[in-house]
């Protein structure tokens, strides 16, 4: 397992693995983040459908921004308390 929203992944490649998740609608696709910031910056550059979901962990207090990371971005969100 990667984070897809790691920095040293490449903007294109991000786009190609949306492009596969807009084409095949009949899947739900669910992204795990702890890389919030870098989501917000990237998701208006991302085409977001129905069946993607995107996710991230709050292991404590220090990373609640996490939640307004996700809020900032064009997506729908879910969050994992754990």
């Amino acid at each position: 397992m990667s984070d897809l929203f790691n920095e040293e992944v490449p903007l294109d490649f991000i786009q190609r693995v949306f492009k596969t998740m807009n084409e095949t609608p009949h899947n739900t696709y669910q992204i795990l983040t702890n890389r919030s910031k870098q989501l917000s910056e990237l998701a208006e550059s991302l085409h977001w459908t129905p069946n993607i979901w995107i996710g991230t962990s709050l292991e404590n207090e220090d990373v609640s921004y996490r939640i307004k990371d996700l809020r900032k971005s064009t997506c729908s969100y879910s969050i994992s308390l754990t």
